[in-house]
Parts: C-alpha cells; structure tokens; sequence
C-alpha cells in the first residue's frame, strides 16, 4: 500500500487540502442547522420556509461577499459579516411575525457551533490519508476560503497533526488567487516549487483552476466537472494512490 502511495506522490513535497466538501462535510444542511437553533432560541420553525431559506443562504452569501468580501476582512469582523448573514436569511424566508431581537443570539450561538464536529462530519479515509502522507515524510496543509474558526474546527474534529493552515481570512487572500498558494509555500517552510506541491480540492475555479494558475498539480474531488484528475470522494482517491500505479 505504502509503496503505490509514495511512488503515486513521490514528486511531490507539499500537499494541501480544502476543507469543505473536500474533508470536511455539513453533518446538516445550513436550513436546517440555522432552523434547529432558532427553535432552540425560542424561534418556532413554524415561522418560516426551510426552501426558502436554503435559496437566501446562497444568495445572502453572495451579496455579503460582494459588500464585503473575504468575510468582512477589510471592512467589518467576520462576527459581524455572519450576523448580518444569518439575519438577513431568517428575515427574508419568514412566513410570519417573530421576535426579531432574538436573531443576533440565534447568529452567535450558530458562529459557535460551526466551530466543532456538531456541524460538521470528515468523509472516509481522511484521517487515513493525512497520516499516510505525512509518514511518507510529505508537508501537510489546509488552503481554505474560510475565517479564523478553521483552526477550532479542525481541532475539534481530531484531524492528525496538520503542518501548516491557509485561511483567506487570516492571509488577505481568496481562492482562486495564485498568491494564496504562493503564500502557502512560504508558510511550509519548504524549499518547495510550485511543480512539487499538490492540493486537493472540490471547486474547479477555486481549487482546480486556481492551483494549475499557480504553477501545481491538483486533483478535484466531489465534483462532477470534466477534468482530467477527478475522483469521486477522498475514500476513491485512497484506494486509487495505494493500489495501483498512475501515470
């Protein structure tokens, strides 16, 4: 098994991974997350339409990253940019009156439980992967479109040690920007070149497209798009790596 790994990986110095939906996946739908915690706040779900919600989370998502992007970095705490968030779907998907001032204590409680396993599951062969990796003596990263709560959440969720973590937050910095994986490099504190890094991904502009512009290999999962490295989960990338050679 080891050495299919370290032949399939051998060019390779670093590897980096994405976070959601690549190792990490929504234990719930965000509807139902944020429906659950306002009934737990004194907010009936009654109130509102859960696909309703769903639609505004996605479109909410894009306005507040439009007015301040890379979750308020520049402009207000990302605190603030998921209370406006939260706010704003409930507000917009509401069948009804409710008490409005229970929102900000509904969008703070929710901030802390997407920090842990609460929210979130790892797919099969994560943990599996990363020790494997590293025992084939590989630098290990995270490259995330994400705010500081990433490092709560990944100790949370028990991942073996991580060598380095990427937020676009905390680096100024979001996918798909070839300076984020530049930025990536130094924090490795490899003599790595942009040809002997590879990161793991599951969005093709983001993840795929944005690591190839930056001069690495990469490899696209959970994802249905036509490329030419694509697998289906981090489980099928496993069982490829360790049970055959690839060219």
């Amino acid at each position: 098994m080891m050495n299919f790994l370290t032949n399939n990986l051998r060019r390779f110095k670093i590897i980096t991974f994405d976070c959601t939906n690549t190792i990490f996946y929504f234990k719930s739908p965000p509807e139902q997350q944020y429906l659950k915690t306002a009934a737990s706040c004194g907010i009936s779900k009654e109130n509102f339409d859960a696909d309703l919600m769903k639609l505004n989370f996605r479109k909410q998502f894009k306005v507040l990253n439009q007015q301040h992007p890379n979750f308020g970095r520049d402009s207000i705490s990302y605190e603030q940019w998921w209370v406006k968030l939260v706010t704003n779907v409930f507000k917009l998907s509401s069948r009804g009156r409710f008490d409005e001032k229970l929102l900000e204590p509904v969008a703070m409680k929710l901030i802390e439980q997407y920090k842990t396993r609460e929210c979130w599951g790892k797919f099969d062969k994560s943990d599996e992967l990363i020790s494997a990796l590293k025992s084939a003596g590989k630098t290990v990263g995270i490259i995330s479109n994400f705010d500081p709560r990433l490092h709560d959440l990944l100790a949370d969720m028990d991942l073996p040690e991580i060598d380095f973590v990427v937020t676009s937050y905390e680096a100024g910095i979001e996918k798909p920007s070839s300076d984020i994986f530049h930025e990536a490099i130094k924090l490795s504190k490899t003599n790595c070149k942009p040809h002997e890094a590879l990161h793991i991904g599951n969005e093709v502009e983001k993840d795929y497209n944005g690591a190839r512009r930056a001069g690495w290999s990469t490899v696209l999962i959970n994802s249905d798009a036509d490329v030419e490295q694509r697998f289906s989960n981090i489980e099928e990338f496993w069982n490829t790596i360790t049970t055959k050679e690839i060219k």
